[in-house]
């Protein structure tokens, strides 16, 4: 039976309850030990042989991630509308032009497409005022201003599409749902012309070209062909959505054994059009029903995209990949709401959204996708409901390569329309800087990463210093940074939930230090297990911004532990227990393989005996003296620093 031990003295330690006599008093060592060095990010930007570093220099893998997995995420963050696509070049995006036409309140805008006439590309956009707000078809070459080519007889339902087939000249139509269609063509002038849905021509919702045929899909789901733009086709009743489902796409794409076909994008599903039966047959791709399920859908660098609120699926001929926007974390509450159009570009797709009302505002964007990631490159948080974007396009009018786009207006303050002019010889940001000097976003911007916890969670980091280098700013501009540790359940930073850590007025590399500094000029650092960072540039000018990277210098800590190393003396009896027990019951905790307590001065430890040695157990002295190797064991990860 052991003999509970009530206190302890300077000669003895208690053992899992019980007394053990020390020939003297109680060596101790503590464990603080400095783990070997990580790099997190480029390792060629950190060159401190005794550091920790995260390197953040490298955000191509775009926005969506909150909670970051550093081994897999180092290219992630969470959101952002500084422009991210390319390493080392984190810069402001591409500015846009909106003062191209002028409107009221309600107007919806859209971007309908290019025809070339006397040898220059013009774009054509739908808007209007008065009685057809929603209807008069402008032309509006880049740079000039718009010209009224004519008035629909009802609102566009979709986007349109440029066909010539066997016609004399290029033609834009215009899908206006039961009220049939519209079209432009460049033959002396701009020719403009209303069509009536009737027995022979269809009440267009989108076409597409299908080789030398324009094949369209009406309200009913009933497919059309033209091989010349004006004389139209039935393909018949076994050409016909076979359910009541929604048509929104007509998509050109390639069936699984590389021929060209055609996809319909309906409100559930995706279906393929067999020009040879004619039929329509079932690819294995539909999804649950959903508000906004279908509303874009386009082909780009070979594949089939389709839009199902914030998430976008490529489709490859048999299998479907969900690629966002609601991937992985997804985007913040005041980022989400719904894809309404998908653009290819040269080597981009871009998705206009929608966003929903959060706290009375809206943010609508375009999000930049580039195979890597998902990266915003234009923004308007405006009042709920102010603002609605509809459609979205690439043009080449001017012999430019720019971005289009229409909103519904709130009013003369919304102008409408929107270009961004994109780089011709695919530049990044420092390339243009050199040569647009003048290219770039004006006003406010910012990057919010993820959560850092350097793969460690729970364990109790020290940051030393945050290394900013920045290429290019304006003497105008600031760059701010910002950081927390806590209150993650504020998805979005700000000034107001952040601590700032310093300011950049000018280029160069900028050593920012963590924590108040001493009498002695030393900075104390900051405990962290968790940490989160929020670059904020406010620059009222078109001029180049380009951050190269943001280096945070830190240690891994460890929790204090000590460890102990007793001589016992088992040469009499102790605590009303022999040698013998004594021994035994350390023998006993040995073999157990567990933690046990020791009691010293009144302190108690949860301790692991690591090491058991002493004299052979033969002679007179065979149990005189005994050592023991004690280590603290914690009793969990250090979270509190």
């Amino acid at each position: 039976m052991v003999t509970p031990a009530i206190s302890d003295s300077w000669m003895e330690i208690i053992l899992g309850g019980v007394p053990i006599p020390l020939t003297g008093p109680l060596p101790d060592n503590s464990l603080i030990t400095y783990p070997r060095r990580l790099v997190i990010g480029d390792p060629g930007l950190d060159a401190n042989p005794l550091l920790s570093a995260l390197v953040m220099s490298d955000f191509s893998g775009g926005n969506g991630v909150e909670d970051l997995n550093e081994s897999t995420d180092t290219t992630r963050y969470l959101i952002g509308s500084l422009y991210t696509r390319y390493p080392k070049m984190i810069s402001k995006p591409y500015k846009v032009n909106d003062g191209m036409v002028t409107t009221t309140a309600s107007v919806q805008w859209r971007f309908l497409g290019d025809l070339k006439y006397s040898g220059t590309w013009t774009g054509f956009v739908t808007g209007g005022t008065g009685g057809s707000i929603d209807r008069v078809v402008y032309s509006l070459p880049y740079g000039g201003s718009p010209t009224s080519e004519g008035t629909l007889t009802a609102a566009p339902v979709n986007t349109s599409v440029r066909f010539r087939g066997v016609g004399s000249v290029d033609r834009l139509f215009i899908p206006m749902g039961a009220s049939g269609y519209a079209t432009v063509d460049a033959d002396a002038t701009f020719t403009f012309a209303n069509v009536t849905a009737d027995a022979t021509h269809p009440a267009l919702v989108h076409a597409a070209v299908l080789g030398y045929k324009l094949v369209g899909i009406d309200i009913t789901g009933e497919l059309w062909y033209t091989t010349d733009g004006a004389t139209w086709t039935l393909f018949g009743t076994t050409a016909n959505l076979p359910t009541s489902e929604e048509p929104k796409k007509l998509i050109s794409y390639f069936d699984r054994g590389g021929q060209p076909a055609l996809f319909i994008l309906t409100d559930t599903r995706i279906v393929q059009f067999d020009e040879g039966g004619p039929n329509i047959f079932d690819v294995d791709v539909s999804f649950p029903p959903h508000p906004y399920g279908g509303m874009a859908g386009t082909k780009w660098n070979a594949d089939l995209y389709y839009s199902v609120g914030m998430g976008a699926t490529r489709y490859t001929g048999g299998s479907a990949s969900p690629m966002g926007l609601d991937r992985d974390s997804g985007l913040p509450a005041a980022y989400a709401g719904y894809i309404v159009d998908l653009a290819p570009g040269h080597n981009s797709m871009y998705a206009l959204v929608q966003g929903v009302t959060v706290d009375s505002v809206i943010s609508n964007t375009i999000m930049e996708y580039t195979q890597s990631g998902w990266h915003e490159i234009w923004e308007t948080r405006t009042a709920a409901s102010s603002v609605v974007p509809n459609s979205m396009g690439i043009s080449r009018s001017g012999d430019k390569y720019s971005l289009y786009w229409g909103v519904t207006s709130a009013g003369s303050e919304s102008k409408g329309i929107f270009r961004i002019d994109l780089p011709i010889a695919d530049s990044n940001p420092r390339n243009s800087s050199n040569i647009l000097t003048t290219a770039f976003a004006s006003g406010t911007f910012f990057l919010q990463s993820g959560i850092y916890d350097m793969n460690m969670r729970g364990t109790t980091k020290l940051a030393a210093a945050l290394d900013v280098t920045v290429e290019a700013i304006d003497t105008t501009a600031v760059l701010r940074v910002y950081y927390r540790t806590d209150g993650f359940e504020d998805t979005l930073m700000s000034s107001s939930n952040s601590t700032l850590l310093g300011e950049i007025r000018s280029s160069g590399s900028f050593h920012l230090q963590f924590g108040e500094q001493d009498d002695y000029g030393i900075y104390p650092g900051l405990q962290f297990e968790k940490i989160q960072f929020y670059f904020h540039l406010t620059d009222s000018t078109n001029n180049p911004f380009i951050m190269e990277s943001a280096v945070l210098a830190f240690v891994k800590m460890v929790a204090p532990s000590d460890s102990w190393t007793a001589q016992i003396d088992l040469s009499k009896n102790h605590g009303g227990n022999s040698p013998d027990f004594i021994l035994e019951h350390i023998k006993t905790l040995i073999a157990a393989r567990q933690a046990t307590s020791m009691v010293y001065r009144g302190e108690t430890k949860r301790v692991l005996i690591t090491q058991h040695s002493g004299t052979a157990e033969t002679g007179s002295d065979e149990r005189s003296f005994r050592t023991l190797s004690l280590l603290e064991i914690p009793d969990g990860l250090d979270t509190d620093g």
